[in-house]
């Protein structure tokens, strides 16, 4: 499996993961008030034990869960 990689803000800073070492996540829609669009709170998991914690707009959240789950993932 070629590595993937994905670069987000996280409370630590800009971390950049390497997308096999991901085990989990986990998200909170947070509502920003009826003229805001949602955020997402979001929880990163790694193999290591490592969680890195990060705030996504929903645009984001598109993208992460593309990266997440790869449409060709059947395949592999």
């Amino acid at each position: 499996m070629k590595d993937k990689y994905y670069k987000l803000t996280t409370e630590s800073g800009m971390t950049t993961l390497n997308m096999a070492d991901v085990s989990a996540y986990s998200v909170i829609e947070t509502p920003q008030g009826m003229l805001k669009k949602s955020v997402y709170d979001v929880e990163i998991h790694l193999k290591s034990g490592t969680i890195f914690t990060t705030i996504m707009t929903e645009a984001e959240m598109i993208v992460w869960e593309d990266v997440y789950f790869p449409k060709s993932v059947v395949n592999e």
